[in-house]
């Protein structure tokens, strides 16, 4: 009797597992319905099976997620969550719609789905985008109906010279334009700067601490002064501090290289 208990318990949570609810947004003539279920009982949550979005009425998209994004869960399914949106990105009168979803684990892992109207194809395409364990948010930076911007920060750095919680993420700021995600980080000089100072702050506590690891923060201080525009000049800076020796700073100027700090140019903030 327990066994057949047992397996009767069994087939009830598969067969809640299966049953598929369904999540919708609009906006300005864009409606967009989520299909998800529960996740088996060893993984918490829900998983995303199917996208429907509706234009001016008719349906323009009829999908399920891309590959490797059917096993990701999506994040908590309430009425306040933003698990699925509907947002107008860039002003071409044609929202997109974002799916928000999230991969388990400690640290790991806001990824989104945004789909935006291609006209040629007459249907949605998908811009997969991973945000790492710093996730985004959606903002208006600026008064008077700006852009929206996605709102990060640099997970590169994380560990990088420090635990992760003595790490300096540097900011990072996008904006979604025509299917792709353009880096307007330096177009918001006091952002980085406010946060550069709370880095220099931390780094100069840390150092009074025995067990203090200020390289963490002056990675991400190092970072912004170069989206400052003052980069090369931070390096000397650093020479107060005995524990950004060489070998730091060589891993760090290698890091800034690879994820393009160092570069000159800045892009069209106006756009």
């Amino acid at each position: 009797m327990a066994v057949l208990a047992l397996a009767a318990a069994g087939t009830a949570l598969a067969s809640a597992a299966s049953v598929v609810q369904t999540r919708s947004a609009s906006f300005d003539g864009v409606r967009a319905m989520l299909a998800y279920r529960q996740a088996p009982s060893a993984q918490p949550g829900y998983l995303f099976t199917r996208l429907m979005i509706y234009r001016r009425g008719a349906l323009a998209f009829d999908g399920s997620p891309p590959a490797g994004y059917n096993a990701t869960y999506l994040t908590e399914i309430s009425p306040a969550s933003d698990v699925l949106q509907v947002r107008e990105l860039d002003r071409d009168n044609e929202p997109e719609v974002i799916v928000q979803m999230y991969t388990g684990g400690a640290h790991c892992c806001i990824r989104t789905l945004i789909y935006g109207y291609v006209a040629a194809k007459r249907t949605y395409l998908p811009l997969e985008t991973d945000w790492q364990n710093s996730g985004f948010a959606l903002k208006e930076l600026e008064a008077g109906g700006s852009w929206p911007e996605f709102l990060s920060e640099d997970n590169a750095f994380a560990y990088a010279f420090a635990s992760y919680a003595g790490s300096g993420m540097p900011l990072l700021i996008f904006r979604y334009r025509s299917g792709a995600l353009l880096d307007m980080t330096r177009c918001y000089p006091q952002r980085i700067a406010a946060q550069a100072n709370g880095f220099w702050s931390s780094a100069l506590e840390q150092k009074r601490d025995p067990n203090g690891e200020p390289n963490g923060v002056l990675a991400g201080w190092v970072a912004d002064q170069y989206n400052l525009g003052a980069g090369p000049a931070a390096w000397a800076q650093l020479k107060q501090f005995p524990s950004a020796d060489a070998k730091f700073t060589a891993s760090l100027r290698d890091l800034l290289k690879k994820n393009g700090y160092l570069r000159a140019t800045a892009p069209g903030c106006a756009e």
